[in-house]
């Protein structure tokens, strides 16, 4: 049943991204959009893959904050989406779809970092003009495309990639998505692979709730084990013989024990 949910609100943000036309753009955001051409799709090498820690930056944003992806380890999990540069039709018509997938970060405990190689100002009066974006606009001007050389999306002429990632509590890559820098990339692939992540984390928390259940069943028996054999009450306490025969016993408990410590500590964490 939550399987069926699950693909039913896949499939209702792509149904609204279908239907639903590119929010609109103030004629004075129009009028001063830059057109580059046809531009070369792809144009540099990932540095990066899925299954590696992402690397960490810091970054001013426009808000005059500093922020890390360090700061949401363990809290949150987080989108990074590149794109080339402000002032251009694509990119201006790309930051604002994200207001459709919303709630989806919402529901799956996920924040946005938008990043581009523009300085500041530059980002400033762009996001002005395109409203005010719900996430964090950070800029990699200086040293120019730091970041995005970090994460192997610095194209030759200066600019990033349209390129997104998503990065896990842990600070794991789960998703790279490097895309055509002429096309808009379908917001309803990142919301389904939210959703993807939000699922993964839930059959990591119920296996850790069964390895808790494990420890605590066992954990019960070697308290009895070390009253029983230390304990002062002489009508539990073992007789020096039975301490010796049941020593052997308890030491292959505790030795049964620590791995399923180990698992569920693991597990509780999560």
């Amino acid at each position: 049943m939550r399987k069926l949910s699950e693909v039913g609100l896949v499939l209702v943000v792509i149904l609204v991204n279908l239907c639903t036309p590119s929010p609109g753009l103030s004629d004075t955001l129009k009028d001063n959009l830059y057109d580059p051409g046809k531009l070369k799709p792809i144009d540099s090498v990932l540095a990066v893959k899925v299954g590696e820690p992402s690397p960490n930056f810091t970054l001013p944003s426009i808000k005059g904050e500093r922020i890390s992806l360090s700061q949401f380890s363990g809290e949150k999990n987080v989108v990074i989406s590149f794109v080339p540069a402000a002032w251009t039709p694509v990119c201006s018509e790309q930051w604002p779809g994200y207001s459709v997938v919303k709630n989806v970060f919402g529901e799956t405990d996920t924040v946005l970092l938008g990043i581009t190689v523009d300085n500041i100002p530059t980002l400033h009066a762009w996001t002005n003009q395109m409203g005010n974006l719900w996430f964090h606009v950070l800029s990699d001007f200086w040293p120019h495309g730091a970041v995005a050389k970090r994460y192997g999306v610095l194209r030759s002429d200066g600019v990033a990639e349209r390129a997104l990632f998503i990065v896990d509590k842990e600070g794991v890559l789960r998703f790279i998505q490097v895309s055509d820098i002429n096309k808009r990339p379908d917001v309803s692939v990142c919301a389904a692979e939210l959703q993807k992540l939000k699922k993964k984390r839930c059959q990591q928390i119920s296996d850790g709730d069964r390895w808790l259940f494990f420890f605590r069943r066992w954990s019960g028996a070697v308290a009895w084990h070390l009253s029983a054999i230390g304990g002062s009450d002489p009508k539990t306490r073992l007789s020096p013989g039975r301490d010796r025969s049941d020593r052997p016993r308890l030491g292959l408990v505790c030795c049964r024990l620590a791995p399923a410590l180990a698992e569920a500590r693991q597990g509780a964490s999560v």
